[in-house]
């Protein structure tokens, strides 16, 4: 159901018009297939909160949780937005 309404939103975006370089999303299986498979160009980055959430606790105090962002391919200033 992710991967349909994810596909169904980026042919309205795109039959709109739009350049879409960049999607944030959860890390669901099926989207990051259809991402990595049918629309390479889009940089396909995940929302920290649901990385986050999967680590041990540790990782969540301050510097660690930054460094392990940064790590996945965040850029720093995509965490004020």
């Amino acid at each position: 159901m992710e991967k349909a309404a994810l596909m169904r939103s980026l042919s309205f975006l795109q039959q709109s018009g739009l350049s879409i370089d960049a999607i944030v999303t959860d890390r669901h299986p099926a989207i990051q297939k259809y991402l990595r498979d049918a629309a390479p160009s889009i940089h396909h980055y995940y929302d920290v909160w649901h990385v986050a959430k999967g680590k041990p606790l540790f990782l969540i105090h301050g510097y660690h949780l930054l460094s392990y962002i940064i790590s996945l391919g965040y850029v720093p200033y995509m965490l004020s937005v």
